[in-house]
């Protein structure tokens, strides 16, 4: 643990850190929120706060708070979201490459506990950019739009009995968990990356990449199997959606988090395995 602890403070570089989390609640604003069949047009979060006229708030409990708070991660805005929690990790991992000490770090510690406490430290370090960017723009939501309190009593009760039956409160807390859980396993990609590249132009646009593919991927064997009636494939599916963790409702996100799990015991036996060969060939990237 105070090795995890170290690496997590060497890597939390503040600038890049502060970028990432900002990076990621503006990502959050770029998200769809509101839809107006009249218009024919879809709104997001940003045009909703530049322009508060352009919708009526009152008779419209999705247009509470909480409701903006959640959809705040959706659309193609999540594609940016592999090398916001990953860049930092990736900055001071260039860094102490080209410094070149990686070999007495390596001949202090080991390879294992080397590549232990880079794995979960790069994972800790994703889950809390995307925490704490998506806590930001939380508090630009609540302090923008009316809460659900000031809808009609009524009609707040029907809406907290639909969408929010624990409480508003546990609500908040498991949304939290499950962003957290899914910046964690977003950075798979970027660390996944940072194995075999060392190019800067690499490292910054191939998470994203290969984001994009796997999320194609998945989603067009879904839709496959739908097509072809095969409900029990398209249902086993949804455990390989790594947005199946931002809520603890959705249907599988424990098998969801038990393939991250699996994600990053390749990545460590990899990690490893090619630290083992780089110390006994004596290259250093």
């Amino acid at each position: 643990m105070r090795k995890i602890k170290c690496e997590l403070v060497k890597t939390c570089y503040l600038p890049m850190l502060l970028f990432s989390a900002f990076g990621a609640a503006f990502g959050c604003l770029l998200s769809s929120c509101y839809s107006d069949a009249s218009l024919m047009k879809e709104f997001t979060v940003l045009e909703l706060l530049v322009n508060a006229d352009a919708v009526p708030f009152e008779w419209q409990p999705e247009l509470c708070s909480l409701q903006i708070w959640e959809k705040g991660l959706g659309m193609w805005t999540n594609l940016i979201f592999p090398l916001l929690v990953s860049i930092s990790y990736l900055y001071v991992l260039s860094a102490e490459r080209q410094s070149g000490a990686v070999r007495q770090v390596l001949l202090r510690e080991g390879n294992f506990s080397y590549c232990f406490s880079k794995l979960a430290s790069a994972a800790v370090l994703g889950g809390l950019v995307l925490l704490i960017g998506y806590a930001l723009y939380g508090l630009l939501v609540w302090a923008a739009f009316p809460s659900l309190g000031n809808y009609p009593d009524e009609l707040c009760r029907m809406y907290m009995e639909q969408y929010y039956p624990d409480g508003a409160a546990v609500f908040i807390i498991q949304r939290l968990a499950g962003v957290m859980l899914y910046g964690m396993f977003l950075s798979v990609f970027g660390i996944g990356v940072s194995l075999f590249f060392t190019d800067p132009y690499i490292l910054l646009c191939l998470p994203m990449m290969l984001y994009y593919a796997y999320t194609q991927l998945i989603g067009k064997l879904q839709s496959d199997a739908w097509t072809n009636n095969d409900d029990l494939f398209a249902g086993r599916m949804e455990a390989f959606k790594m947005s199946n963790l931002i809520s603890f409702h959705n249907p599988g996100w424990k098998e969801t988090l038990f393939f991250m799990a699996a994600c990053y015991l390749i990545l460590f036996f990899v990690f490893c395995c090619l630290m083992k060969k780089r110390r006994d060939s004596s290259v250093w990237v």
